[in-house]
């Protein structure tokens, strides 16, 4: 799944709720934490492995995990 943060995008710890574009809000459920200033940047949502799902950030090297929040 494709789509963009909207609005800044300041990077994430556990908790960090990520509201995109198309209207999902993701969630990093796991322990990283990335600092960057970024102006709307395109993600990509991956599944991973037994149900997991990972979040691509346009000019990030690091794809946390996250959860979708309904």
């Amino acid at each position: 799944m494709n789509s963009r943060v909207q609005g800044r995008f300041e990077g994430w710890q556990r908790g960090t709720r990520l509201r995109l574009a198309n209207g999902q809000v993701w969630e990093v459920v796991d322990g990283t934490v990335a600092v960057y200033d970024l102006d709307s940047p395109a993600v990509t949502v991956r599944r991973g492995l037994l149900g997991s799902y990972f979040i691509e950030i346009e000019g990030v090297s690091a794809t946390p995990r996250v959860r979708r929040v309904p």
